[in-house]
């Protein structure tokens, strides 16, 4: 399954996403997944709190992204940590 059906799930279930190590990209599939008018916030360093509020244009725009990157496997047995 993907993150943004991950992200669906904790949202329509009430669960949480344990993110191990950075999860600055996590608010792209946390945009397409959460419904019109949710508010998403995350830290900035150095800034503080971020608030986005979805709408149609900022789940469009996060769609835009997802669709900009590149799959790559990765070998988890050699991510350290």
């Amino acid at each position: 399954s993907t993150m943004v059906e991950h992200v669906k799930e904790a949202i329509d279930e009430g669960g949480f996403i344990l993110v191990k190590g950075e999860e600055d990209l996590l608010v792209i599939p946390s945009i397409i997944a959460s419904p019109e008018g949710a508010v998403i916030a995350y830290g900035q360093p150095g800034v503080g709190v971020v608030l986005i509020k979805v709408d149609k244009d900022k789940r469009e725009k996060a769609r835009e992204l997802l669709r900009s990157m590149r799959e790559v496997e990765l070998d988890v047995d050699a991510v350290p940590g």
